[in-house]
């Protein structure tokens, strides 16, 4: 089986699923890293984009600032979750419980 982890489409990286521009990429970065320190945390020894971490800052906040993070990441974690699908990869219902639990979180970026 594939695993998703090493594919460029597939990985839980947000900003590695358009890497045509570097620019734009770069940017999202920042917009990742922005929200972690405009929280209070920092992820020194993880990249910002990793969906697991954006995960994890969410997790730790309060409902409505949980609800604009969800909201700025859901555009990428739905791409992420059609390519799961598209790529056969059986981890796609774990981001239908992501999309759907927080669903009544978010609040528009």
């Amino acid at each position: 089986m594939r695993s998703f982890d090493f594919s460029q489409n597939t990985n839980l990286y947000l900003t590695t699923q358009e890497r045509t521009d570097f620019g734009k990429q770069s940017q999202e970065m920042h917009r990742y890293k922005a929200l972690f320190l405009e929280n209070g945390l920092d992820m020194p020894n993880q990249l910002p984009d990793y969906l697991p971490a954006l995960l994890e800052l969410s997790a730790a906040l309060p409902p409505e600032q949980a609800g604009k993070v969800l909201g700025i990441i859901r555009p990428r974690v739905e791409l992420l979750r059609t390519r799961f699908i598209e790529a056969k990869l059986p981890h796609a219902f774990l981001l239908d419980i992501v999309l759907t639990e927080t669903a009544g979180l978010e609040v528009k970026p």
